[in-house]
């Protein structure tokens, strides 16, 4: 059993209070438009699901933890929970794509970027939310932090997803990033 597996029941009195700001920027990143189609990819319990299912017309709640995905909100008529990996969505077809808190989780978060990447259609949008060391002045907190967050398994801090995604433009400061790739005539380009 993994580390999902084991924290689902607790993930909602934990994660909701201590990320609801990332979750609330990462929304009003994607600029979701009433007939937008979005992928969550790494939904979890659906902590986002509501907030997208309000905005769009079609909302893909995909996650690969079938223990998370049973504890998300059921019963909305424009969410399609998909219990699985990212190559099971097919080539263009979401207008905005999110990723909270799931690229640093992953275990080929390049991948996955690159599978967002592919299902986002052109003219689409990609919003990345996730945790990223500290800098400046606050960097030392990163001699605590991060180990800790490592040692959990809860989460790999690496810089490399914000150095190597230099596409990313990067809202916010501190531990926590929210960054957005739009997506023109299958070219991915800067959103400035």
């Amino acid at each position: 059993m993994n580390w999902y597996s084991r924290i689902a029941p607790i993930y909602d009195l934990v994660c909701r209070p201590l990320y609801w700001w990332l979750r609330r920027a990462a929304l009003h990143a994607l600029d979701l438009r009433a007939n937008d189609v979005v992928l969550e990819i790494g939904c979890g319990t659906g902590l986002n699901v509501k907030g997208l299912a309000r905005a769009a017309s079609e909302v893909i709640a995909l996650d690969c933890n079938e223990q998370m995905q049973r504890r998300a909100p059921q019963g909305l008529s424009n969410v399609n929970y998909v219990l699985g990996e990212p190559s099971a969505v097919a080539d263009d077809s979401a207008d905005k794509v999110l990723l909270c808190l799931v690229l640093n989780v992953a275990d080929d978060w390049r991948n996955i970027l690159a599978e967002a990447k592919r299902i986002v259609r052109p003219g689409g949008r990609i919003v990345i939310a996730d945790a990223r060391p500290l800098c400046g002045w606050w960097r030392w907190c990163n001699l605590l932090v991060v180990p800790i967050a490592n040692w959990s398994g809860a989460a790999d801090i690496r810089r490399d997803i914000w150095v190597e995604c230099d596409e990313v433009r990067r809202f916010g400061g501190g531990y926590f990033s929210v960054g957005v790739i739009c997506c023109v005539n299958n070219e991915r380009t800067l959103n400035s």
